[in-house]
């Protein structure tokens, strides 16, 4: 049996995922095209600012893929993105980690310029940040 097949008045759709490989190459398609702006995002993102070593790469892409799986959804949830298409849904989870990376090439690039001074001067500078004198 090849899949099955709902008979019913009210909905005549597949009960499969993807019945041949005509299915797949479309879902390949629509999730590649809508993503295609997050990527590109993302690109121009990680070209600006680029990583210093291979373990800060990793560790900024691992935090960027998490943000986009556990936030993203969040989003498009509380934002009301739930009646859009499926690849519009990944195109703003792509979208959605993109600032993780540059955040954390911010907080990399603050941590190494903190690296001499003493707990009270980054406290300091932590208090300038936030507003307070």
């Amino acid at each position: 049996m090849r899949h099955l097949v709902n008979n019913s008045k009210d909905n005549k759709m597949s009960d499969h995922l993807l019945g041949n490989a005509s299915d797949g190459i479309f879902a390949a398609k629509a999730l590649g095209l809508t993503g295609m702006a997050g990527i590109a995002a993302g690109i121009v993102a990680m070209a600006i600012t680029l990583p210093k070593s291979s373990t800060e790469f990793f560790r900024r892409m691992l935090v960027t893929v998490l943000t986009s799986i556990l936030v993203g959804p969040i989003i498009i949830e509380v934002y009301g993105f739930g009646s859009y298409t499926l690849r519009s849904q990944v195109g703003i989870c792509f979208l959605v980690g993109v600032p993780s990376w540059l955040v954390m090439s911010y907080i990399v690039h603050w941590l190494e310029k903190q690296k001499d001074k003493t707990p009270q001067e980054i406290s300091d500078e932590i208090r300038k940040l936030r507003g307070g004198d």
